[in-house]
């Protein structure tokens, strides 16, 4: 880690309102077709998964097993981003309590710029009604809630 940025991390984790943003490495576009900008990706917890990826409202993030973290490809597409909706940005990643190492961007097939954790296209569950609910975990044992580092959450366990 580079001097500094150590002090600051740990004064971000001790201030709960403290957001930081990281430069998008993906081309920005003009127009983003799906899914909203969010105000912020966060730590969350999840007292059956541990922790979680969750957006600025709350609500859990989830990554796809048949996207590929290396390179970043995302695949969920036309009705399959209208159920796993993509955490998109239009320059900049708004971010607290997450290590800035892993998150990033990629450009989608239909030109939005996706956020990435761990290399894994973000996505919001539809089906997801309130904050911190996990109902697209392990569904079709494919959609998974993001670990902080992309890994699956609770080692990718059934919740329900």
């Amino acid at each position: 880690m580079r001097t500094g940025l150590v002090p600051t991390l740990l004064l971000c984790a001790a201030l709960t309102a403290c957001t930081t943003t990281v430069r998008s490495t993906a081309v920005p576009t003009a127009e983003l077709k799906r899914g909203t900008p969010p105000t912020t990706v966060q730590l969350g917890r999840n007292p059956l998964l541990g922790d979680v990826v969750v957006d600025g409202e709350g609500y859990t993030l989830y990554r796809y097993d048949n996207d590929t973290a290396n390179p970043s490809v995302a695949v969920c597409t036309g009705e399959c981003a209208t159920i796993w909706r993509p955490v998109l940005v239009s320059d900049e990643i708004a971010y607290r309590n997450l290590d800035p190492e892993f998150l990033d961007t990629l450009v989608r097939p239909d030109g939005g710029t996706q956020v990435t954790v761990g290399g894994w296209p973000a996505y919001r569950f539809a089906d997801d009604r309130v904050p911190g609910q996990v109902s697209g975990q392990a569904l079709e044992e494919t959609w998974f809630a993001l670990a902080p580092n992309g890994t699956k959450a609770g080692g990718g366990k059934r919740t329900g």
